[in-house]
């Protein structure tokens, strides 16, 4: 999750810069090929379970590491520290509070209609609904990608 996180960072940071397609590639392309490979290699029997886990941790090192080489290419890798002053520190503040609700607000809002139906029926029906729901969820994301 850690690693996740700092990739999801780093590419953040690249696209401040309108540079979108490196990372699209490394996060996405590079990350599907490399797990599509190691599950290949659990099914023949190469590897087990805790190889694939092994094998996912390096995948996402290699990306990190993707990542900070093109941040060096671009010439955008400076490793300078300050402290920033009371009133940025306060916008800071302010700014990750905001973020926090509207991050908060969406799990709520696309979670609010299993937590509704959990209140009026019991918990295997709920089970039921938000199996069902994922499912359709999941059929749903080609749609989503035209």
């Amino acid at each position: 999750t850690a690693l996740v996180g700092v990739s999801l960072l780093f590419t953040g940071f690249i696209s401040n810069f309108n540079r979108i397609v490196i990372p699209g590639i490394l996060n996405s392309l590079f990350q599907k090929i490399f797990i599509a490979g190691l599950s290949a290699l659990m099914l023949a029997g190469i590897i087990s379970f805790s190889g694939v886990m092994w094998g996912v941790l390096v995948c996402y090192s290699v990306i990190i590491l993707g990542l900070i080489a093109y941040l060096y290419h671009l010439g955008h890798l400076r490793l300078r520290f300050y402290w920033p002053q009371k009133h940025v520190a306060r916008e800071i503040a302010v700014f990750t509070a905001f973020g926090l609700l509207g991050g908060l607000g969406s799990v709520l809002s696309s979670q609010i209609d299993i937590i509704m139906v959990g209140n009026m029926i019991d918990l295997t029906n709920v089970a039921t609904f938000a199996i069902a729901f994922f499912m359709a969820d999941v059929l749903d994301v080609p749609r989503k990608a035209i």
